[in-house]
């Protein structure tokens, strides 16, 4: 009987161990990370979202454990300066998050391979008609880990075009 016991403890911890390792992320966001203005691109159509890149100053402070990725979002545009977190779920699990102006989002994420893609989709009201918005964010890493990159593809449901932007920020 102790030899069952000395072999099925570490049996067991192996298990566990190679089950748990298999559930770690590819990759690790964590950190803090600045908006590299010269790098990112937006395409927005009529480019107020370009002039609006060139006044901010965005930071993202990501805290990646396991299958929960915590974001602040840190904008100063000119003196005003606002700040906003989700928490996310890489396994695929539903969320809501809060928009800066209070708004509920619905987000979703999961690994397409190396890249954490995050579906969000919220509505908001115009006109007395409520509107969808969804937006995909890719999150990858690259140079070592010392860039991010986030491209988002965002629609707007009275749009036709839906705008693009790639995202990058370095290491602080």
């Amino acid at each position: 009987m102790k030899i069952a016991q000395l072999i099925a403890v570490p049996l067991s911890v192996l298990v566990w161990g190679v089950a748990l390792g298999a559930a770690e992320p590819p990759l690790n966001f964590s950190g803090t990370w600045a908006l590299d203005k010269t790098r990112s691109v937006v395409q927005a159509g009529d480019g107020s979202e370009d002039r609006m890149l060139a006044r901010s100053d965005l930071v993202l402070v990501i805290d990646h454990q396991g299958t929960t990725l915590k974001v602040e979002r840190r904008v100063k545009i000119m003196t005003n300066e606002r700040s906003n977190t989700s928490v996310y779920y890489t396994d695929g699990r539903e969320v809501s998050n809060l928009t800066v102006r209070g708004r509920p989002i619905l987000s979703r994420a999961n690994w397409e391979g190396d890249a954490l893609v995050i579906e969000n989709r919220s509505t908001v009201e115009s006109e007395g008609k409520k509107l969808l918005r969804a937006w995909r964010e890719v999150f990858s890493l690259s140079e070592q880990g010392k860039i991010l990159t986030v491209d988002v593809t965002r629609k707007k449901e009275e749009d036709e075009t839906p705008e693009r932007a790639s995202l990058v920020f370095v290491r602080k």
